[in-house]
């Protein structure tokens, strides 16, 4: 949602980059100790014709969790003028 939310509309977040999971898939067993996680689907960009896979959504503004919601208020506070 990150990424398509980023491309279609103007859109700024405050936080860590996404973990970069583009491909939906299944685990399937091997036998009673091993499984394979096979991919089953891959998300491609109308905008950009790539995906996200293994490099997540990179925010516009970096902060750490416990930062990123007060990081954010003050932005949107700063972009209305009222800071």
């Amino acid at each position: 949602m990150a990424s398509a939310a980023d491309r279609r509309v103007h859109i700024e977040s405050a936080s860590l980059s996404t973990g970069g999971g583009a491909h939906s898939g299944a685990w399937f067993p091997i036998d009673d100790r091993f499984a394979i996680f096979v991919p089953l689907s891959r998300y491609v960009s109308a905008a950009s014709g790539g995906d996200w896979e293994g490099a997540g959504v990179k925010p516009d503004i970096a902060r750490g969790a416990s930062k990123a919601l007060q990081r954010a208020h003050d932005h949107a506070l700063g972009q209305l003028g009222r800071k």
